[in-house]
């Protein structure tokens, strides 16, 4: 718990930083915390869970694991948060219930989200852990995600991430391509991560986006 409130104060920190060329993203930032809270209670009153299923996958090397998918509740809390810290992520809206997690067995090895960000929405918050990593459990959870989102009322809205550089090339593969603006909604977000890329991985970010229409 002291890393993730480390991290969250050092993201802070970066946003603060980045209020001296973006002094108007504030308010926006305080209207999506207080929407994020207010929504989050009120999904978790009203909403309904992702339906457990059994997925095989192949990794590279030809292992066959089964994973189960998931989704996130209020005991997941700590553990996303957690995880999200270590890889050095933005720690903020982690409601549990926009997560989808791929279990082997009983252990959690992998996880992410899709969040409304104002007119959007944003993949984030994309976990594998190592020992499950170059096996498609990423590749899977982000389709089950876009899958969920093609279904949905929202299916006419795009979807944006902001990812590392280096990363870009898996998106692509999922359809995703580089934006070549950042929505207004993500540029506060995007300003502070690039702080914390650089200072954590020596890295730039980019933000990509994907829409059903394209990817039907």
């Amino acid at each position: 718990r002291a890393d993730t409130l480390l991290l969250i104060s050092v993201f802070m920190a970066a946003a603060a930083h980045c209020l001296c060329y973006e002094a108007s993203a504030l308010p926006l930032i305080g209207k999506s915390v207080m929407t994020s809270l207010l929504a989050a209670d009120s999904r978790r009153f009203f909403g309904s869970h992702l339906k457990q299923r059994t997925s095989i996958l192949k990794g590279v090397t030809g292992a066959t694991s089964t994973l189960r998918l998931r989704s996130g509740d209020a005991d997941d809390a700590l553990l996303l948060a957690t995880r999200v810290g270590r890889e050095w992520m933005n720690p903020l809206s982690l409601s549990p219930d926009r997560f989808i997690l791929a279990c082997d067995g009983d252990e959690v090895v992998g996880f992410g989200q899709l969040r409304p960000q104002g007119r959007i929405w944003e993949l984030a918050s994309l976990v594998v852990e190592p020992s499950h990593r170059q096996q498609g459990v990423g590749s899977h959870i982000v389709k089950e995600l876009l899958d969920r989102h093609r279904g949905s009322a929202y299916s006419g809205t795009p979807v944006y991430l902001i990812t590392l550089e280096s990363t870009c090339p898996f998106y692509e593969r999922l359809g995703f391509c580089v934006a070549e603006l950042a929505p207004s909604e993500l540029r506060f977000e995007l300003a502070a991560g690039a702080v914390l890329a650089q200072l954590a991985r020596g890295e730039k970010l980019a933000c990509m986006v994907w829409d059903a229409a394209d990817n039907s």
